[in-house]
């Protein structure tokens, strides 16, 4: 199977080098009712170039010019939140976007090292770099305040809040200060101030600025002339690789600058019109009291042109392809909708080498090493083909042999998670949806019923043996299930005091997924924990707009659990979704997700999210069948914690 070694993915994924043709991107904006949103502000982002539309009289917007590769769309009207899409555009498309209603979060930023009498110092004057609301779209706002997006910047006491918020989601953010490194928040529940411990009150989170140090120079092509508006990105070594930590633009005469913390960084430069140096480590230190000065030239540009094509030899658009050397990618970009690709690199070796998108795998498990010279164009003749991703199949036994039904299928370190249940015959079927980057995956079979249990690997080399069940077969054994207590660390939610207590009851303003009263006219059915006294209680708070990789990932467990115990009278699944969320919405979310399990909507004043102190989602809670919050950490070892309930008396 085509794999890639890690690779550290320092460029950026950038327009193909001449487009074939001008692209049109389309779309509507309307509201949560879904009537047309006239007048509403549209801005497209593309490497980081704006163009600006504005919607007409049945909400209609449109875009030309476009260039083939990712974009950000993001649409603003008063009096709605913000609403937007991230695309990658290969051809010619049409987008819808809905503006739900608006609501704030509010932030406090201290400097750590300064105090005004007991407290930190406030940092006046911060601004807003990016938004990712609702894990769904990117707003770059540094970009699009000179296109008449609103700019917010802290005051003097160290307050900064975010107006035109989707009410109930959550936003991450990158905050910049000239003097200060940038400080940079995965996530923030829209609406939500923490709670004063003893007094009542409550405050807007805190976040605190470092200063930093100032990283500045100059980029010039091979000739000393200035190359103005190159990309200048500063990364920084973590555990799984290299992240983005800064971006910086070059001004008309070259010049860049950028507000750092302490620390060992890695910058690349990238430019469309020129080919992408090799990336230069920088260390910046505090006892370097002087800024320091990084200047980067820019080598001139080679052009390479190719195609992907998939099954039956036709042509696939939007394939992510990238150029790289070593371990590192230079260059990435998407194909077009003829399966046409264009990277920009620099003269010496390099390979070429293709993401398959979901379900397909590489023909061809070697890259395509290419030798770059003189020549300002290469043209590579054969295409780049890929193939259907075979299917992962076995069979799990017992410990005496025997067929073992209900066993839980789940991959270790897949991204997104598989998940399958082995039928009467212990058989099991996996697809996978892209191809992973190392050689063998794991998985973990655990009986749904017993204590009983097996990791095994699947070695990914040998692509007709993965759709042969016989050729893979698992043999549970016993194990000690881990019932430990909660660790308040391991959750974004601090729900230790509700521990080993009467759990609060439930109360929702509309069900899901219930069964219709018998009596015509009759009173919309509910659910209660007294209803539920009896059975383990697996209840996750959520919410259908959290698209994010924990969110949708708790929700398929919580599917794949639901039928699991399917038939078994002392197990119950329940969603319990945010609040201010119209009736139809969570109808598409639960019909989107494919969801089976009971779903409730949270009253509009949240009076379940509140009773359990639930900030941040997904959040999944354990009841015992006397109605006691045994459990909230559960975290990797959910089914366990469910078995180990179920045989208590």
């Amino acid at each position: 199977m085509a794999r890639m070694r890690r690779t550290t993915a320092l460029g950026i994924l950038v327009a193909a080098c001449v487009s074939a043709a001008a692209l049109e991107l389309s779309g509507t904006v309307a509201d949560a009712a879904g009537k047309p949103v006239p007048g509403a502000d549209v801005w497209l982002a593309q490497d980081r170039e704006i163009s600006k539309a504005e919607t007409d009289m049945s909400g209609a917007f449109s875009f030309t010019e476009v260039a083939v590769g990712p974009a950000q769309v993001v649409a603003r009207k008063e009096g709605l939140a913000l609403g937007g899409v991230d695309v990658a555009v290969a051809g010619s498309a049409s987008i819808s976007i809905v503006l739900v209603e608006p609501d704030t979060a509010t932030l406090r930023l201290v400097d750590p090292t300064q105090f005004v009498g007991q407290s930190h110092r406030p940092v006046a004057g911060a601004r807003i770099d990016s938004l990712f609301v609702n894990g769904a779209f990117h707003v770059p706002v540094v970009d699009l305040v000179p296109f008449g997006f609103p700019s917010h910047r802290s005051d003097d006491d160290g307050a900064l809040t975010i107006p035109d918020l989707p009410r109930g989601g959550h936003v991450g953010l990158t905050i910049s200060h000239r003097k200060y490194a940038d400080a940079q928040l995965p996530y923030l529940p829209v609406g939500v101030k923490r709670h004063a411990e003893g007094t009542g009150e409550t405050r807007p989170f805190t976040i605190q600025m470092v200063p930093g140090l100032v990283l500045r120079g100059r980029v010039t092509d091979e000739a000393g002339q200035a190359v103005p508006r190159a990309r200048v990105s500063a990364f920084r070594p973590a555990f799984d690789g290299l992240h983005k930590f800064k971006e910086s633009l070059t001004d008309p005469d070259g010049f860049y600058w950028a507000t750092l913390p302490p620390g060992r960084f890695f910058v690349a430069v990238r430019h469309p019109g020129y080919a992408a140096p090799e990336p230069a480590p920088v260390e910046l230190r505090l006892d370097n009291e002087e800024e320091s000065v990084l200047d980067v030239t820019l080598p001139a540009a080679h052009t390479l042109r190719g195609r992907v094509e998939g099954p039956d030899r036709r042509p696939l658009g939007g394939v992510s392809v990238a150029y790289v050397v070593g371990d590192t990618i230079y260059e990435q970009t998407l194909t077009t909708a003829d399966g046409a690709f264009c990277l920009t690199v620099a003269a010496g070796e390099g390979r070429i080498h293709v993401f398959p998108p979901d379900g397909l795998i590489a023909a061809d498990p070697a890259d395509v090493v290419v030798q770059v010279a003189d020549e300002p164009e290469i043209a590579i003749q054969t295409p780049i083909l890929l193939n259907e991703l075979p299917e992962i199949t076995g069979v799990v036994v017992d410990p005496d042999g025997a067929p073992a039904p209900n066993v839980l299928i789940t991959s270790l370190d897949l991204d997104p998670c598989r998940r399958a249940i082995t039928d009467e015959a212990g058989r099991f079927h996996i697809a996978l949806q892209r191809v992973p980057q190392q050689p063998e995956v794991r998985f973990l079979a655990e009986h749904g019923r017993r204590l009983l249990r097996r990791e095994f690997d699947v070695p990914l080399t040998d692509p007709e043996a993965l759709g042969d069940p016989d050729a893979l077969r698992v043999k549970l054994k016993g194990f000690r299930p881990d019932l430990s207590p909660c660790k308040p660390e391991n959750v974004w939610n601090d729900l230790a005091a509700l521990r080993d207590e009467p759990a609060p009851d439930i109360v929702c303003d509309r069900w899901f997924n219930l069964p219709a009263p018998a009596e015509a006219g009759a009173d919309p059915p509910q659910l209660t924990l007294r209803d539920l006294r009896g059975k383990v209680l697996v209840l996750t708070f959520w919410a259908g707009f959290d698209e994010s990789g924990p969110g949708r990932d708790r929700i398929e467990e919580m599917n794949v659990l639901h039928r699991l115990f399917a038939g078994v009278d002392d197990v119950a699944v329940i969603g319990i979704h945010a609040a201010a969320t119209e009736f139809e919405d969570v109808n598409a979310y639960i019909r989107q997700y494919g969801i089976e399990f009971p779903v409730g909507r949270d009253t509009d004043e949240s009076v379940t999210f509140d009773a359990y102190d639930v900030n941040a989602i997904p959040q999944t809670v354990l009841i015992d069948k006397k109605g006691v919050l045994r459990y909230y950490d559960v975290e990797g070892r959910l089914l366990e914690l469910i078995k180990g309930l179920r045989r208590e008396a």
